[in-house]
């Protein structure tokens, strides 16, 4: 196993083309995107030149659980482009998204760490259900195909029951790459950063954080 594999991590990005897809990895990216009910939200990973704590991060999603505005027209199902065949997406994308608005927020998609989703539904084994486990893989591997951006590195998607998995674009990296990410991630959070009693991520809270913000979209209806 190379570990330059693990190097592509983040900022990586599979781009769409007519004859082939390139991967485009960028070494100084420090955002993510956040997807929710439909709407894409940038949210910044640093401040004062400093990580995000687990408990900031924790108060930049909740401002978007809170968030009730709709889509905008277009917007709900805008992901199901990387879901399809390549061809058309490349053909759209360099139509619709290379130019305005909409190549500003594709390039802060493609830009990004990584994607992460808040799902709606809850998933997870439930011994009343036979088929709780064949739902929750399907969730992970394919949403409802219009909910992970799979042209990302991977996207972390999140449950509001505290069940979590990730979608990975495979490209980039053979799977036990990922597969160590994982570990480290459920070890980290287990064994290191933990949670209060109430259920909310240990550390003090920077209530000037700016708030995510929303990306904005020009969708044509053809």
């Amino acid at each position: 196993m190379c570990s330059t594999q693990m190097e592509r991590m983040f900022n990586t990005t599979r781009i769409p083309g007519i004859e082939t897809d390139i991967v485009q990895h960028l070494t100084d990216r420090k955002h993510l995107i956040v997807y929710h009910k439909g709407r894409f939200f940038q949210v910044w990973l640093y401040t004062g030149g400093r990580h995000l704590l687990p408990s900031e991060l924790e108060t930049q999603f909740q401002r978007i659980l809170n968030d009730k505005s709709e889509p905008q027209p277009g917007e709900l199902k805008l992901a199901a482009l990387t879901a399809g065949d390549r061809v058309p997406w490349a053909r759209a994308r360099i139509k619709y998204f290379s130019h305005g608005l909409n190549k500003v927020s594709l390039d802060a998609i493609e830009s990004a760490a990584f994607f992460l989703t808040l799902d709606e539904e809850q998933q997870g084994y439930d011994p009343a259900k036979d088929n709780s486990l064949d739902i929750y893989a399907k969730s992970l591997l394919h949403g409802k195909c219009y909910d992970r951006w799979f042209d990302k590195s991977f996207t972390l998607i999140s449950y509001p029951n505290g069940k979590m998995g990730v979608n990975i674009e495979h490209s980039w990296a053979d799977a036990p790459i990922v597969g160590h990410m994982w570990e480290y991630v459920l070890a980290t959070d287990c064994f290191h950063l933990g949670y209060t009693e109430e259920g909310h991520c240990k550390g003090d809270v920077n209530r000037a954080l700016p708030c995510p913000t929303r990306l904005q979209w020009q969708i044509s209806a053809e």
